[in-house]
């Protein structure tokens, strides 16, 4: 495995993994308890010291020593950029371990570690005279793997479903950082002030790494990918909870980035809890979809007013006629938009009716 220079080098001045000879040595493989002590004692040490440590210590023996590093690689990354080079090599080595709780710290730690990244790369290019620093470019080179790993885990069928759920939140947030947010300025501001956030918008004027157009173009493929899980045959392999994750998943990006509503409306719509495909009536899945259209319909973007224009029209139909060729979860979005029959059911008894 690729180890940075930094890691390299402590290794050649460092040959051995042991501790200093006035500190208490490493305790044996089989004391578990004993080894996470000695580990949470890194915190003491130097940081290139704890660096180089990372890059021996996340192949240990021990799952919970493994899953542990995940975590000091976290820390570690979001004070000292610079080390990332170093540490993201031991991460991506992570991704592939055999135990689903050191793949799910992992993913956890990369998803912190990209967020922060991309945020640093945005204020420095678009503040910094300067331009992007090579410790920083090198570092997004490195993230980028993590982004393409974590995401072809989302949308496999085989493996833990906690690893894919959280692999899937990482693609829900890749989209929401690479696309515009309605809720802070589209320009940016005139100087750098500490937690001062970021959207993706202020590109639009140019930067050194970061192309706004080709990260508006992933969003938009990452969103399709999503929209595919939850549609006939894919969702047929789904299991309920997977059904969930993505559901929530789409609502949320629905809500926080409402141009997508309508791409994202009409596949919610098509997930009729009567179809035999999925099986809807199971509680936690038929409230994950009430609770997103319920969250959907306060949008007021003008991208959803061709999806309701669309359902008024086949509600229209079925109180004329009686007959509906639509989901009934469609019918009672338009009628609570609507008030179109509150008045002799509620939303709740509509379902049931149906």
């Amino acid at each position: 495995m690729h180890l940075g220079p930094t890691v390299a080098m402590l290794a050649a001045r460092n040959p051995s993994p042991s501790f200093h000879a006035h500190d208490r040595p490493p305790p044996p493989a089989h004391d578990i308890a004993e080894r996470l002590s000695h580990l949470r004692d890194l915190r003491r040490e130097p940081l290139p010291r704890r660096v180089a440590r990372i890059a021996d210590l996340h192949t240990d023996e021990a799952s919970p020593v493994r899953k542990h590093v995940a975590e000091i690689i976290g820390v570690v990354g979001s004070k000292h950029m610079e080390y990332l080079p170093d540490i993201i090599p031991c991460l991506l080595h992570l991704l592939n371990d055999e135990a689903p709780p050191v793949v799910r710290q992992a993913i956890k730690t990369g998803t912190t570690l990209f967020a922060k990244l991309i945020q640093r790369l945005v204020i420095q290019g678009l503040f910094s005279t300067g331009g992007i620093d090579d410790a920083l470019k090198s570092s997004w080179e490195w993230l980028l793997k993590f982004k393409s790993a974590v995401s072809l885990m989302a949308f496999q069928t085989t493996g833990n479903e906690g690893v894919r759920l959280l692999a899937v939140k990482f693609v829900e947030k890749t989209v929401l950082m690479y696309t515009p947010d309605p809720n802070i300025p589209s320009d940016p501001p005139s100087e750098a002030t500490k937690d001062m956030g970021f959207n993706v918008a202020w590109l639009r004027g140019g930067h050194p790494l970061l192309n706004v157009g080709d990260l508006a173009m992933e969003a938009s493929q990452n969103l399709g990918l999503l929209l595919e899980q939850l549609k006939s045959p894919k969702v047929k392999s789904l299991s309920t909870s997977m059904i969930i994750v993505f559901i929530t998943s789409l609502s949320a990006i629905a809500q926080r980035r409402p141009s997508f509503y309508g791409r994202i409306l009409p596949v919610l719509l098509s997930l009729d809890p009567a179809s035999s495909i999925i099986k809807l009536r199971v509680p936690g899945a038929f409230h994950a979809l009430k609770s997103a259209f319920s969250a959907c319909l306060e949008c007021t973007h003008s991208s959803a007013e061709p999806v309701f224009l669309l359902a008024s029209t086949y509600l229209d139909t079925f109180l004329l006629t009686g007959t509906f060729e639509m989901s009934p979860f469609a019918l009672i979005s338009v009628c609570a938009q609507r008030q179109e029959l509150t008045d002799t059911l509620s939303i709740e008894g509509y379902i049931m009716f149906f």
